[in-house]
């Protein structure tokens, strides 16, 4: 989910206190508020529909999308045996 909004440009309204949360935290994709909080949720949906905020998003989305590029599984899969098969070699 957080990829294909990343993808599209979009930006996301989460809960705090997770994964997701770290996510859209760590790459700029949007705002966390936490569960239950409606005042924050309005507060935050306000937030992200600004022109500003749009713009800014761009760069964290693009770079959250390059780390979770198919070119970077297969990269990571790639290694991952590797390491598996040099350990079973030894």
């Amino acid at each position: 989910l957080v990829t294909k909004a990343a993808s599209y440009g979009k930006s996301l309204l989460v809960s705090a206190g997770g994964y997701m949360e770290e996510v859209v935290k760590q790459y700029d994709l949007g705002e966390a508020v936490p569960e239950n909080d409606i005042q924050g949720g309005i507060v935050a949906l306000g937030q992200l529909t600004t022109d500003e905020a749009l713009q800014s998003r761009t760069e964290g989305a693009h770079a959250y999308t390059s780390s979770q590029s198919q070119m970077v599984l297969r990269k990571v899969l790639s290694d991952l045996v590797q390491h598996c098969t040099d350990s079973a070699n030894r």
